[in-house]
């Protein structure tokens, strides 16, 4: 062997055997990176690197590191990646003692450095300074956000928040649910091939949550003053709570949209978009149906950011429609891919011409102005605006079908995807395959895991009034005529026959929400102009934190204008004013006190004690009377509610209404207009 041959051969050994060591440390720096995880999370990790390593070591260690450092935040918060609710409870519990000793030993530092301040100087420097402490311990656990946002509205809440359990058990379970299930996606365990929508696991912590709700809702009773008992999950039954009651609540305000569209004469769109290849972690393998690969071109976007970027283009195409004349109106709803991204489905309803046009119409492509423009800034906003020419784009982000009056419903359109979000009701399968009873827990879980907000109401009035127009008694209805036609409206029963309209059309709930957005001004009505409104009281409680509670619902607001004539006095002559007068009807509530199953006995004792009903808290915290009148002021008038003046006691037959006291027989309002003052 020559001089040369031997020099050839040493350097090959020598880079051989770098390469070997380069390997070796590669290998030991994944496995470090995958030390923490479960076992079935680093095999399919190590084995997806080993794959890609051959052919791209830099690329296949820079998307392991990516994928670790995905549930970084829940390992910093000290929470493992297999941890189980009780782990969380009990680290929940470790922080917030350690957060409590940390902030009462700093404040005694403190009130030795300040003791020759101010008392209200020194009160104010030392709630920063355990804002500041707060702040410091919570960023080295990545959950300063969770605690910024509530010193953003009341610095005391916060720091408060940071000593109680409840608080930190709430924060762990969010960032522990959203990075392990970041991380599943990433390996491969979310897709329509392993766990559709959302990963096992995920879906096993959400049954759990449910579980654990039922049982505490179970083990709670709820005794009102009229000796009625319910268990908090019989009470919960009877509201939207109820996945079936909640279903039938939106399909019923979507049938209202139509009708109205119908009686207008508006277009009806159903419209699916979708986001761009980058944000979806799998895709299907090209010409095959289950058969689904990494995509190679996801840039690492989660569904929570998938859905804020929908967010953001849907606020910007509804507001490019806006000041083109378009008022769209309807619903859109939210639901997952096999791989866990969000796509929108909308239905619809526009006038055919923009609202400030005229009759001009497209008759190269026959379409009314209003479908032009609502065609264009879908395209603009939901394809053009983002990768609108990779593969697929024009045929798959934006897809629009035009819906013809004569050929069916509306509803018809989007009722299968209220159902199979909600509880599969009347769907066999999914567009996998999948049973819906099955997929609806899933996109349950999915929905709960990235807190997306499935179905949202466009245009229209608010639903808050519409339920809480079925708490008002109906003879409250005499107290004005905007208030007899809702109640007629929100109490609607099935088969009535109202004989204004067509005398085959069932007069049905669809009809009856109809009515209300008519009687709240239509179906674009801004919120300032609403007719009747949620009628809101402060009560002055503290919450768990030393918050204000947030104003509560007692009632129903309704405007109305008067004319009134004036006459004249001094060198004033006689005019006529128009007056803006509030009619405050107080719906039907009970006051509940909330106890153990066991002390129901003792709870209902209570209520009935008459030291107890003499010490009761006024129910109301505002005077119930007419207030004063004012020359150019408008009154107020409030009508308390009819449950109010009686007497309820429990008899053989249940609870009967008792004949009232002459104190407690309440005076008809006068709705007559109130005369002015003289001068």
């Amino acid at each position: 062997m020559t001089m040369l041959q031997q020099q050839t051969e040493r350097m090959r050994c020598i880079l051989a055997q770098n390469a070997t060591n380069a390997e070796r440390r590669d290998t030991a720096w994944a496995v470090g990176q995958v030390d923490d995880f479960p076992v079935a999370w680093a095999g399919k990790l190590l084995a997806r690197w080993r794959h890609a390593r051959p052919v791209d070591a830099a690329g296949a260690n820079l998307e392991l590191l990516k994928t670790a450092s995905a549930i970084g935040r829940a390992h910093r918060s000290g929470v493992a990646a297999d941890a189980n609710d009780g782990e969380i409870r009990q680290e929940a519990s470790t922080l917030a003692r350690d957060t409590a000793r940390r902030l009462d030993g700093m404040q005694r530092a403190w009130a030795v450095e300040l003791a020759d301040r101010e008392p209200a100087q020194r009160d104010r420097l030392m709630m920063l300074a355990s804002l500041l402490e707060v702040l410091h311990w919570s960023s080295l656990r990545g959950v300063a956000g969770k605690v910024l946002a509530h010193a953003r509205r009341h610095i005391p809440g916060a720091v408060a928040r940071t000593r109680c359990e409840r608080f930190w058990r709430g924060v762990l379970r969010s960032v522990h649910a959203t990075a392990v299930e970041a991380t599943a996606r990433t390996i491969g365990l979310v897709h329509k091939r392993a766990g559709c929508y959302v990963s096992n696991e995920s879906l096993a912590r959400r049954l759990g949550q449910r579980k654990r709700n039922e049982a505490a809702l179970e083990s709670v009773a709820a005794v009102n003053e009229h000796g009625q008992e319910y268990t908090l999950a019989e009470l919960a039954a009877k509201g939207p709570a109820n996945r079936a009651i909640r279903r039938m609540e939106l399909m019923t305000r979507i049938a209202g949209f139509e009708l109205i569209a119908k009686e207008c004469g508006h277009e009806a769109l159903f419209i699916t978009v979708t986001c761009p290849s980058r944000m979806h972690a799998w895709r299907t393998r090209p010409g095959q149906s289950y058969g689904v690969e990494p995509n190679p071109k996801h840039d690492g976007t989660q569904p929570d950011q998938a859905q804020a970027y929908l967010c953001r283009q849907w606020r910007s195409f509804s507001e490019a429609c806006r000041r083109s004349g378009v008022e769209l109106y309807g619903f859109r709803i939210a639901e997952p891919n096999h791989d866990g991204t969000p796509h929108w489905h909308a239905l619809m309803f526009f006038p055919p011409v923009v609202a400030r046009g005229t009759l001009r119409k497209n008759h190269r492509a026959g379409r009314p102005v209003a479908l032009r423009v609502v065609l264009k800034k879908l395209r603009q906003y939901f394809l053009h605006n983002d990768s609108a020419t990779e593969r697929g784009a024009r045929r798959r982000r934006v897809v629009v079908e035009r819906i013809d009056w004569t050929r069916g419903s509306a509803a018809g359109y989007i009722a299968k995807y209220v159902s199979k979000n909600i509880d599969g009701y009347k769907v066999d399968k999914d567009l996998y395959g999948n049973d819906t009873l099955t997929s609806s827990l899933r996109v349950d879980a999915w929905a709960s895991t990235w807190r997306v907000r499935q179905f949202q109401q466009i245009g229209g009035a608010p639903v808050g009034v519409w339920r809480e127009l079925r708490r008002l008694h109906p003879d409250q209805g005499d107290t004005s005529p905007a208030i007899a036609m809702a109640l007629d409206a929100v109490n609607v029963t099935a088969g009535a026959v109202d004989h204004e309209w067509e005398a085959a059309q069932r007069y049905t709930a669809a009809n009856g929400f109809a009515t209300y957005l008519h009687l709240q001004g239509g179906h674009r009505v801004p919120r300032r102009e609403l007719r009747l409104q949620v009628l809101r009281e402060s009560t002055g409680e503290l919450g768990r934190y030393g918050e204000a509670m947030p104003p509560k619902a007692v009632g129903v607001v309704t405007v109305e204008r008067r004319a009134e004539d004036v006459p004249a006095f001094g060198i004033v002559p006689a005019f006529r004013r128009f007056r803006t007068v509030r009619r405050e009807v107080m719906s039907e509530r009970a006051d509940w006190l909330v106890v153990p199953k066991g002390f129901v006995a003792q709870a209902r004792a209570r209520l009935e004690a008459p030291a107890a009903r003499a010490a009761r808290r006024p129910w109301s915290p505002v005077n119930n009377c007419t207030r004063p009148d004012r020359l150019f002021a408008g009154p107020v008038e409030r009508h308390a509610k009819r449950g109010r003046w009686h007497r309820w006691e429990k008899g053989a037959g249940g609870l009967q209404p008792q004949e009232s006291p002459e104190w407690a027989t309440p005076t008809p309002p006068n709705l007559a207009p109130t005369p002015s003052p003289k001068p």
